[in-house]
Order: C-alpha cells, then sequence, then structure tokens
C-alpha cells in the first residue's frame, strides 16, 4: 500500500483513499499535492482526467502546484507543502476526537 506520512505522525493509506466513493475536495486536493511532493508526471499524479481538468489549473492559479517545464514534471510548492501539513493537523484532530476513518 501506498502510505504517506504527516505531520504529527498521522498515516494517510492513499489507495483506501481513491477506494472511498464519497471523497471531499480537500482530500482530492491533499493527494494530487502529496503526489506531486517532490515532482511527478501528471500521469502517475492524477486519478481520472476529470480531476486533471478541475483540479490542476486552481492548484497552479493558487500556488499551490508549479509546472516545470523544462522536466515536464508538476511538483508542490512551499504553499502546498503548508496545506499538506494543515491537512495532516486537520485529520489529526478528527482521529483524536474517536470519529471513524470516513471524512466525508
Amino acid at each position: 500500500m501506498n502510505k504517506k506520512s504527516y505531520p504529527h505522525g498521522t498515516e494517510m493509506d492513499m489507495a483506501s483513499l481513491l477506494k472511498t466513493k464519497t471523497r471531499s475536495n480537500i482530500d482530492i486536493i491533499a493527494y494530487i499535492l502529496q503526489m506531486a511532493n517532490g515532482g511527478n508526471k501528471k500521469s502517475k499524479i492524477i486519478m481520472n482526467n476529470f480531476h486533471l481538468k478541475k483540479y490542476f489549473p486552481i492548484l497552479c492559479a493558487h500556488d499551490l502546484l508549479y509546472y516545470d517545464k523544462k522536466n515536464n514534471i508538476f511538483k508542490t510548492t512551499p504553499k502546498g507543502m503548508d496545506f499538506i501539513m494543515l491537512y495532516g493537523k486537520l485529520i489529526d484532530c478528527y482521529y483524536i476526537s474517536g470519529e471513524d476513518s470516513n471524512f466525508s
């Protein structure tokens, strides 16, 4: 499984997130930013073409994601990394409150 570590020890199982029928926009954004961390081609990041058209322009416009034309890869910006950190804290708060893992 593809587990990504978030701040404060929280691990999110990305495969489980993608299998969930009701993913929130925030979950999808966090997934895209985490997969682009360190640089990745869009074919390795996207879940489907709808997500590419909907989320990538928004993330780039808000300086969360950067397209490196020279290397043809997307990279998470420092602002995007801040988003991931805050998302991890939110997940931590949710789990601490005793709720189940379905965040929607």
